[in-house]
């Protein structure tokens, strides 16, 4: 597949800007998108399978109803966890712009 039409739109090889940034510790997605896609379903399967199993092992006579519950709640924690961190990321970055590092560096030519 050729590329070389979207990195001209995206602006460089790391589709951010300015083009001429050389942005620290990134490392290129080498995955298709119905690779990840697919990783992370079976990712979200093992997890609420999992969660599935002990639920049934430890209360056989729980409605489907109370089950579904569960798996709801199980799916939220996991969500919000995730949305945590990356807001301690962001907070992160923003301490890193006040203290004057931008998070990438200038190409030497």
């Amino acid at each position: 597949m050729n590329t070389e039409p979207l990195k001209k739109i995206l602006g460089g090889p790391t589709g951010h800007f300015p083009v001429e940034a050389e942005i620290v510790g990134y490392l290129a997605n080498s995955w298709s998108v119905p690779t990840l896609l697919s990783v992370f379903a079976a990712g979200w399967a093992v997890i609420l399978g999992a969660t599935n199993l002990l639920v049934e092992r430890h209360n056989p006579t729980l409605r489907s109803r109370d089950k579904a519950a569960i798996l709801w709640f199980v799916l939220n924690l996991l969500y919000t966890s995730v949305d945590a961190s990356a807001k301690a990321f962001q907070a992160l970055e923003k301490q890193d712009k006040a203290a004057g590092i931008d998070g990438y560096t200038k190409k030497q030519d």
